[in-house]
């Protein structure tokens, strides 16, 4: 059986597709992020910048 993305599983749990955010963890400026408070500074940062949209997933 193959691997759901967490994309995926937030969709079938009834998550809108409008409150995911999609961050992109592999572009060059996010690739240090490894910790849970970098992560959640990153989410912040990218919401006050209104920078959250459709794109890539996390």
């Amino acid at each position: 059986m193959p691997h759901k993305t967490v994309i995926e599983e937030l969709r079938e749990a009834g998550i809108e597709e409008s409150r995911i955010a999609y961050l992109d963890l592999d572009a060059r400026g996010n690739r240090k992020i490894t910790t849970p408070d970098q992560l959640d500074t990153l989410i912040e940062q990218s919401i006050d910048l209104g920078l959250v949209v459709s794109r890539m997933l996390v």
